[in-house]
Formats: C-alpha cells, structure tokens, sequence
C-alpha cells in the first residue's frame, strides 16, 4: 500500500508475464475450487480474465488516462494473483466436509481476502485515477462483487 501502478515500467513483456501467471493461478484456483470439466474451468478462467482486462481499459478509458492501461493492468494483474497464491491453501481446505470447523474457519478467510482484494483494488485505482477522490471505492467495491456473482451465477 505504499506504492501505486506507476512503480511498473510500461512493458508488454512484463505484462504478458503477468497476464500468463493470472491465467495459470485462476485455472489451478479453479480446479481447487471444484471446476474439473476443463472447458467449464477454460471458461471461467477466460471470463474472469476479460472482465479484469476490460474494467481496467473502461475505467481508464473514462478518466481520460489511457496511456495508464499497462502499468494499472500490471498491478492488477500482480496484486490478484498474488491474493490468488494465498487463496489457494484455503481453497483446498473448503472441500474438507469431514472438519467442519476448519472448512468454516477456511470459507471465512477466503472472505477476509475478498475484502482486501476490493481494497487493493480501491488502492491501484486511487493511484490510476490520481485526481478522482470517491470514484477508486465507488468503482472497486461493486466491480469485485459483480465480477463474483457473475462467476458464481455461471459456474457455481
């Protein structure tokens, strides 16, 4: 939280690192997660990526900061998928039905992170969209949800 996506050099390259590792992480989150039918998880993966992409190309399209895209693309990019590694013992756990309490303890920790997510996110923005006061929270928050409920709605 100290530093914003202007710390990442405007590098396609790094970008499509990033954009790679997101993919791999939300395809391995996906089969821990309980999606085995590959192009159900292929899917989701696709969905959930694009959203991210085109949130982040509106948002900044609107503002009028699309010379911004890369670097905010690339902190989203970096910020999810390291929330997504620590995600990923939690969601191995959730499916636990025989330790009902570390399966609860699990699902609420995966709440904790959802919630920093949308204040990483509402952090990335607020660098991004430097002159907006409101808008970073007024965007991240019912993003994160809609982006949830859309994949839940879809794909359970």
């Amino acid at each position: 939280m100290r530093s914003g996506p202007q710390v990442f050099p405007r590098s396609g390259i790094l970008l499509g690192i990033l954009l790679a590792g997101y993919v791999f992480l939300d395809l391995y989150s996906g089969f821990l997660g309980g999606l085995y039918a590959p192009l159900t998880l292929l899917g989701e993966t696709v969905l959930d990526t694009a959203m991210l992409v085109l949130f982040c190309y509106l948002v900044l399209r609107c503002w009028n900061y699309p010379a911004r895209f890369i670097q905010t693309l690339c902190a989203m990019l970096g910020s999810s998928g390291l929330l997504m590694c620590a995600s990923l013992p939690l969601l191995s756990v959730v499916h636990f039905e025989s330790l009902p309490l570390l399966q609860q303890l699990a699902s609420w920790m995966l709440m904790l992170l959802f919630l920093w997510n949308i204040v990483v996110t509402t952090h990335i923005l607020k660098h991004a969209l430097a002159p907006a006061r409101y808008a970073p929270i007024l965007l991240a928050g019912p993003y994160q949800l809609l982006n949830f409920m859309v994949l839940t709605l879809l794909f359970q």
